[in-house]
């Protein structure tokens, strides 16, 4: 089964309380320094938990946040 057809809801159970919060703040149109600032953490920090996020969840990046968080707000 293609990861696409997979539910948004269960691609995201895969992820980090903060992968979760980056990606909430990341998809409301934030920049990652903002994200950092938010989060009080490196903005190194930000670009690993993006890039953990890029392989936990399929399709193109700012899209499939959109997406998340929809299903995170609905």
């Amino acid at each position: 089964m293609s990861d696409l057809l997979v539910p948004c809801s269960t691609r995201l159970s895969g992820l980090t309380g903060r992968e979760l919060q980056v990606a909430v703040l990341l998809a409301d149109g934030r920049a990652r320094k903002q994200i950092a600032v938010e989060l009080a953490i490196a903005a190194n920090t930000v670009e690993a938990h993006l890039k953990s996020i890029a392989h936990k969840l399929p399709g193109n990046g700012r899209r499939s946040l959109r997406i998340a968080r929809a299903v995170l707000m609905a």
